[in-house]
């Protein structure tokens, strides 16, 4: 048996992690020991890290970053193409195109949708605003999806090695939509399929609208003749029937597509009658705003476009249900279908028949509650394909699932099947098939003497919302990055000496509200709860700090002799006479005192130095003796980490980017 924890929960618990980082504003950077400790996780660890900490920098909610691991655009590198039925994390499915290689002196990232079988890329996409899908085919076969760009300035301030952010400005959470589109379909056996053709000719005629098939008023079927270019189409009757009509608009270059209802070569003079069904390239789209329940049911759509005769089919609609379509194949006039009488722009009535004589009655249906949309079937002379426009006939791809609008044609070099071409990605697809439906005559691909292969072809479906919709979704996102980084001012208020060897992430720390009692270094009077930076060492002015050095022990003990008090001496400063303490011990609860800052440092008591000398503190002791705001040991421990120890000085500028993965 096999099991998993998908993706999906390691996303959500990072998007949870960062809101509530960002609502609650208590991270902070805590810098600690300074000979370094060796993390574990364990609570005497954790304690020990607290113990020896030397300072702490907040960390700010916009340097809080979602982040994708790095992937840099290089010619030769080939680049894991996107596919819906494959674990795509810790694939370089994407690439990141910067300022040396693109003309917008940003950084942009690019899904590859296509790798034109596992090439080595040759060529990167070149951004264009008037590029309205914002897919990219470059010359090197590959097809690539623009999704966002990192200004050089986001870029090199909140990279890390290895990973970027994501699209700071980016949704985190859309709203849910149902299904995609879909994205590609491939041709998994593009080199040994075969058996097909192409034909093309041109539409002929006398200016005169084509016949249609059933009469003038009949709506669907159009009757065209067609000029063969190539001299070997074939006489049989009803050859091409089935397979795909499409059409070019040659002053405008506008394409149709149909499927082929019948096929006839005149005998004689060379010509051709196809008839052919519902345009399915360029179906009318729009949204359901209202339905009446009346005889015939209204729909409110605005700027709907339809015309008079329409057929038209629903989905989606919320309510009055007996509009949708049933699981009939879309793309005939099988499923649920009604005829569109126009009242005004932004209105229209439903039919039964096409003579629109019928009404749809709606009185007993269910009450329209919401949404829902309508496709408007379209037919040869409601399209854009005119006389003298040029055709070809190639085999027809069906594609079945529970979204709508798909529509995709077969390019074909020596009779094999190369490539699917998309003309419309459709949209609200969980699942799809898609299929090369069979030529009906002289097509054999399980005959013992045949050539004939059959193509396979596979969908590839977009993820909810499209491309680029959901980018957190979509990349995968599980890292995510804290940035904090200590300022020249921040040098004035924490110790800019000696070494400390370990780092952070302590999140809601405990602080002492000091306003009138405690000063820093600098002299600024410390009236936050929550500051911004904190020095955590004891500073004690003390005449006698000749006596000491940097790096060794100092203790205190007590009338019985015992030690309840010890820590490092991190640095003394000669010019204000002022020794700081760190990596104290305690408190123990019987030396603790008030007001001390939750140590058991007794200024009362005599302080002795690892030579034996004893230190004597400044009188008034009170006004010499300087506690940490933080509250010792408080505080959850997320993260440590250890390295060689790290020397400070006041022209110190350090910068920590911790990426961290869930």
């Amino acid at each position: 048996m096999a099991e998993i924890l998908t993706n999906n929960f390691n996303q959500d618990v990072n998007k949870l992690f960062i809101a509530d980082a960002k609502a609650n504003d208590d991270y902070y950077m805590f810098v600690s020991s300074i000979g370094g400790i060796e993390p574990v996780d364990s609570a005497t660890s954790q304690n020990e890290f607290l113990e020896k900490t030397l300072f702490g920098k907040k960390i700010r909610n916009q340097d809080i970053n979602f982040m994708i691991k790095y992937y840099p655009w290089q010619r030769g590198i080939v680049y894991a193409e996107y596919d819906d039925k494959i674990d795509l994390d810790g694939l370089n499915f994407y690439a990141v195109v910067g300022p040396n290689d693109n003309d917008t002196d940003d950084y942009r990232v690019y899904k590859c949708l296509n790798n034109n079988e596992d090439v080595g890329s040759q060529a990167p996409p070149t951004f264009d605003a008037a590029n309205i899908n914002q897919v990219y085919e470059t010359a090197d076969g590959y097809v690539w999806r623009y999704m966002y760009r990192l200004t050089t300035l986001q870029f090199e301030g909140y990279n890390a090695l290895g990973y970027i952010p994501i699209d700071p400005t980016a949704t985190v959470e859309p709203a849910e939509v149902y299904g995609g589109g879909i994205s590609e379909i491939q041709v998994t056996n593009s080199i040994v399929n075969n058996g097909y053709e192409e034909k093309s000719g041109l539409i002929k005629g006398d200016g005169r609208p084509p016949e249609r098939v059933g009469g003038p008023s009949s709506h669907g079927n159009v009757k065209l003749e067609i000029d063969p270019k190539e001299q070997d189409w074939q006489a049989t009757e009803n050859y091409y029937t089935g397979q795909f009509f499409y059409a070019t608009n040659p002053s405008s270059s506008v394409t149709n597509l149909f499927e082929i209802k019948a096929y006839n070569l005149i005998q004689g003079n060379g010509l051709a009658e196809i008839t052919v069904g519902e345009e399915l390239s360029n179906p009318r789209r729009g949204n359901v705003e209202n339905a009446t329940l009346a005889s015939p049911v209204v729909i409110t759509s605005t700027s709907h476009n339809l015309v008079n005769g329409q057929p038209i089919t629903f989905r989606n609609v919320v309510g009055m249900s007996e509009l949708n379509v049933n699981e009939a194949d879309t793309d005939t006039l099988a499923a649920t279908t009604f005829y569109v009488q126009v009242v005004n722009a932004d209105t229209f009535q439903l039919k039964t028949n096409s003579l629109l004589t019928l009404n749809l009655d709606g009185t007993s249906f269910g009450g329209y509650t919401s949404g829902g949309t309508w496709k408007g079937l379209t037919d040869f002379l409601v399209s854009t394909a005119t006389i003298n426009a040029n055709i070809k006939i190639f085999p027809r791809v069906k594609i079945s699932g529970d979204g709508d609008g798909a529509v995709a044609v077969p390019e074909i070099d020596n009779g094999g099947i190369n490539k699917i071409i998309l003309l419309n990605k459709g949209t609200g697809y969980n699942n799809a098939i898609a299929t090369v439906v069979d030529p009906l005559i002289d097509f054999n691909p399980g005959g013992t003497e045949s050539a004939d292969v059959r193509a396979i072809i596979q969908p590839i479906i977009e993820p909810k919302g499209g491309h680029g919709y959901s980018l957190l979704d979509e990349f995968r996102c599980k890292h995510f990055s804290m940035y904090g980084f200590i300022t020249a001012e921040d040098n004035t208020k924490i110790g800019d000496k000696n070494t400390y060897g370990c780092i952070g992430i302590v999140r809601s720390p405990t602080f002492r509200d000091m306003a009138g009692v405690a000063t820093w270094r600098s002299g600024q009077a410390n009236t936050a709860p929550e500051p911004d930076v904190f020095d955590n060492r004891i500073a004690i002015v003390t005449n006698d700090y000749g006596r000491l050095n940097a790096n060794s022990t100092i203790t205190q003990i007590d009338v019985n002799n015992e030690v309840v008090f010890s820590a490092q001496i991190h640095e003394i400063d000669e010019t204000s006479n002022t020794v700081f303490l760190a990596e104290y011990i305690g408190p123990y609860r019987n030396n603790a005192l008030v007001g001390n800052g939750d140590t058991s440092f007794n200024p009362n008591l005599a302080i002795t130095s690892n030579t034996g000398q004893r230190i004597t503190i400044n009188n008034p002791v009170a006004d010499n003796v300087t506690y940490s705001d933080y509250k010792q040991r408080t505080g959850e421990v997320y993260f440590m980490e250890d390295f060689f120890p790290l020397a400070r000085t006041d022209l110190s500028r350090e910068e920590f980017k911790f990426v961290l993965e869930f």
